[in-house]
């Protein structure tokens, strides 16, 4: 499944079978941060003023409410879990929980930075109207006051955020403005604030540049760079250059990859329209391509792929003999 965001203001979600015959779509409105995830044994994507969410048997619509739009969202993949937000001076979300109906409410600032651990979404936000390395971090939908947290550098764009290994504290990636200093990798103690940082690369680097994707498997974060190369680096330690792990062989400008779980989603690009999976700790390749002939033609108006998932299904439930008619 993928999500292109075309250029002609909509969002389409898009089911394809093994073979890349197109199965089903979903169009909706255009979205700022279009994006399509596995969530559990479905499919959580934005399309229109709301959020779709696709399970065996169920479809579920939702979104921030009011007039406002999405703007971002997030999910863990693994629990099923995902969050959605629109934020200005506030920040307005949505969380889609597997065990209970979407529940929504808001918080002041503008959000910077979301990330799931065990005890729920966390969520960081700033004043309104200038980059801040203050935030203010509290866990969604919980009262209590929020928790101020010094980040080491001013936060000017959302902030990708993961759980650290033992379940409680959260792990950011923060790339300051000085050129001289390169990404830092920021752990962060959601009951105190208490912040540890490390450079996590120099100043040549290719980590320096866009960052397509920041998970963390056991006790190493993994990331790709702007050059589609893999990189791993332990979450605590002395500072040292990420290892490269692998390299995507053919990739080019227009390639994107996306991290869904232990794998590696591609989509290579607009002139050779496919998607393949890769193993992300070692490179393997999981599934060939499959062709897309019919991806560039989606819409009039050209497409941008922005997300893309895997769909996991589960067997099915095996059924009890009949008996035959006068036995018992």
């Amino acid at each position: 499944m993928v999500l292109p965001n075309p250029t002609s203001a909509a969002n389409v979600i898009v089911a394809f079978d093994a073979k890349g015959d197109e199965v089903g779509r979903i169009t909706g409105g255009s979205e700022y941060d279009s994006t399509v995830a596995r969530l559990g044994d479905g499919i959580f994507g934005i399309a229109g003023s709301g959020a779709v969410v696709l399970r065996p048997g169920e479809k579920t619509v939702t979104g921030p409410g009011g007039r406002r739009r999405i703007v971002g969202s997030a999910t863990d993949p693994d629990t099923g879990h995902a969050v959605m937000w629109n934020t200005f001076d506030t920040t307005r979300y949505v969380l889609v929980d597997p065990h209970r109906k979407p529940f929504g409410s808001e918080i002041p600032g503008r959000l910077a930075m979301v990330a799931h651990c065990e005890h729920g979404w966390y969520a960081a936000t700033t004043e309104t109207g200038r980059p801040s390395s203050r935030v203010q971090l509290r866990r969604l939908g919980e009262p209590g006051a929020s928790v101020a947290v010094d980040l080491p550098a001013d936060v000017f764009t959302r902030l990708p955020a993961v759980c650290a290994p033992n379940g409680r504290d959260l792990i950011t990636l923060l790339k300051p403005i000085d050129d001289d200093t390169g990404p830092l990798l920021v752990s962060i103690d959601p009951e105190t604030g208490r912040t540890v940082s490390r450079e996590l690369a120099g100043p040549d680097h290719p980590l320096r540049g866009h960052v397509q994707a920041f998970t963390r498997l056991d006790h190493d974060v993994y990331l790709i760079g702007s050059d589609n190369g893999v990189y791993r680096s332990p979450v605590s330690g002395e500072p040292a250059a990420p290892d490269k792990v692998w390299q995507l062989p053919g990739a080019h400008s227009t390639t994107r990859m996306f991290v869904s779980g232990a794998k590696v989603l591609v989509v290579p690009g607009r002139d050779e329209p496919a998607y393949g999976e890769y193993d992300l700790r070692t490179g393997r390749q999981i599934r060939a391509p499959i062709r897309l002939p019919w991806l560039p033609g989606l819409t009039d108006g050209g497409i941008d792929v922005t997300g893309a998932a895997d769909v996991i299904r589960s067997a099915p439930r095996p059924t009890a003999p009949r008996t035959p008619p006068g036995r018992r």
